[in-house]
């Protein structure tokens, strides 16, 4: 033991018996036992974790390995992902769970861009694809400006509806 403040256990253990807040270098980091709060880049957090001046990393430590936050009440309810995509590049994930308990991915962002509602697999050549069990794959699609034309594709499995922009005269055509 060393003194009243400090004392190292049997097993190695160190404890901080203080009945004041612990602060480690002004702004650095701040324990508000009183309030269960920890800051740090603040002396005076305002939440249970109170990050003030900088950026939060989360680091997977690998390339094989997936960042994750997770959001929880009695059970884990939602969280977001980060992982390398096939390719290499960044893949962003949003899962929440189901009434039974399970967690399943709802939204993807790969590393192209494209986003998916309801598949991990976002159709690459789409910016939205969208898929639901009781019915089929639906895509939007950015269409190139071939005759001057540019504008989105919308398709599912029985045919596409498509909306362009005319670059000359701003006038807007259905397909």
């Amino acid at each position: 033991q060393l003194g009243s403040k400090l004392t190292v256990d049997s097993d190695g253990d160190i404890a901080l018996n203080t009945i004041n807040s612990l602060l480690v270098d002004i702004d650095t980091l701040t324990v508000d036992p009183t309030n269960n709060r920890v800051g740090i880049g603040t002396v005076t957090p305002s939440e249970a974790l109170h990050v003030r001046g900088g950026d939060v990393v989360i680091d997977a430590a690998g390339a094989g390995n997936t960042a994750i936050l997770k959001f929880t009440n009695d059970n884990e309810r939602s969280r977001i992902t980060s992982n390398y995509d096939n390719g290499g590049g960044g893949r962003l994930g949003l899962w929440t769970d189901t009434t039974g308990g399970s967690m399943i991915q709802r939204m993807t962002i790969n590393n192209s861009g494209s986003v998916g509602i309801g598949t991990a697999s976002p159709n690459t050549s789409s910016r939205l694809h969208t898929y639901t069990t009781n019915a089929t794959a639906r895509t939007i699609t950015e269409t190139s400006q071939s005759g001057g034309y540019s504008g989105y594709r919308m398709t599912n499995s029985t045919g596409y509806w498509e909306m362009q922009l005319d670059g000359s005269n701003q006038s807007l055509r259905f397909l």
